[in-house]
This record gives structure tokens, C-alpha cells and sequence, in this order.
């Protein structure tokens, strides 16, 4: 992972609060993330990091995410809706173990977010032929998927019932189980 490009500085590789909402800065700035997505995290976690005081200090090693959570909460009271709150501190949670992944392991960080493409690639079709889709994965990985040319809604929509009940059956090769 290049922490730093032209026009771009490094990414922070401090423990605080403060750098976890300047890493997203950074992963906006850097194209490691789309725009609404990043947003969405430094909003939350900069929302929910405020209730404490003192926040930009602290340790986001030792940090009590659900401490947190509740002094948002209790300083929001008729503010925010328990929906909100349910998605801010989800977001919250997700950003932080991200940044956390980022600080052990910066080389091999996958935010396992679209970062340019919105919809996954379709090759070309020939007319009457088949197409391909490419899935993209966690840690790098594609999942590849061949279709008719003439696929219809419904034939779609039985696809992804089958997907879904056959997925969970298949067999799993031995290098690959350390992820499970």
C-alpha cells in the first residue's frame, strides 16, 4: 500500500483519536475510498468521538467503543433517533477497526470498499454468446460469474436464490479455510 503520492501526504500512523478522523481525510484524499463512503465514517466517528471530552487524545487501542456510543447518546437525548444512533455507531466501529487494520498491517490494508469502479466489470458480449462478471472480494479476491446473453429478471432473481442456499455448501479447499 503506498501511504503517500504526489500532491497526497502520508497517511497518519499515530494511536489518537485525532489521527483516526485525519486517516480518513487521508483515504478520501487518496482514492482509497469513494467519497460518500469516507464522509460517512469521518462523520460518524467524529460525531461519536465528540462526546468525550478530551476525545482527540485518546487511544484508539484502548478506546471503549460502547463507552463512547453512550455518551453520544446520553448528550443527543431528543436530538438523534435510535436508527440514527444505530447507524452512527455501527459506522463508528467499522471505521475504527479499520484504521486499526491500517496501523498493524499498512502493507497489506484493504478497506473492503468500492474504491473506483461502483459496479463490478462485465465483459463484452457477443450477441446470442455468454457474458462475464467479475466480483470483487475481500483481500484482493474475484469471484467470476458466466452468464447467457439473454438472461431475463426472473432468470436472475432464481441465480441469486440458488447462490444462496448452494454457496454455504460447497467445499472449501484446505488453503483457503485459515479465512474462515
Amino acid at each position: 500500500m503506498n501511504t503517500g503520492t504526489a500532491g497526497t501526504p502520508a497517511a497518519p500512523t499515530g494511536s489518537t483519536a485525532a489521527d483516526l478522523i485525519a486517516f480518513w481525510d487521508w483515504a478520501l484524499a487518496a482514492g482509497q475510498v469513494r467519497l460518500d463512503t469516507g464522509r460517512g465514517i469521518k462523520n460518524a466517528c467524529a460525531r461519536i468521538l465528540s462526546a468525550t471530552p478530551g476525545w482527540r487524545s485518546l487511544d484508539i487501542h484502548t478506546l471503549d467503543v460502547q463507552e463512547a456510543v453512550a455518551a453520544y447518546a446520553a448528550d443527543n437525548v431528543g436530538l438523534v433517533t435510535e436508527k440514527t444512533l444505530g447507524i452512527y455507531a455501527s459506522t463508528f466501529r467499522r471505521g475504527l477497526r479499520l484504521y486499526r487494520d491500517y496501523l498493524a498491517d499498512p502493507d497489506s490494508f484493504d478497506p473492503e470498499l468500492p474504491r473506483h469502479r461502483p459496479w463490478p466489470h462485465r465483459a463484452a458480449t457477443a450477441p446470442g454468446g455468454t457474458g462475464r462478471l467479475q466480483i470483487r472480494l475481500a483481500h484482493g479476491r474475484t469471484a467470476e460469474l458466466t452468464y447467457p446473453a439473454d438472461l431475463t429478471a426472473a432468470d436472475a432473481a432464481k441465480a441469486v436464490h440458488t447462490l444462496r442456499h448452494l454457496l454455504p455448501t460447497l467445499p472449501v479447499d484446505a488453503d483457503t479455510e485459515e479465512d474462515s
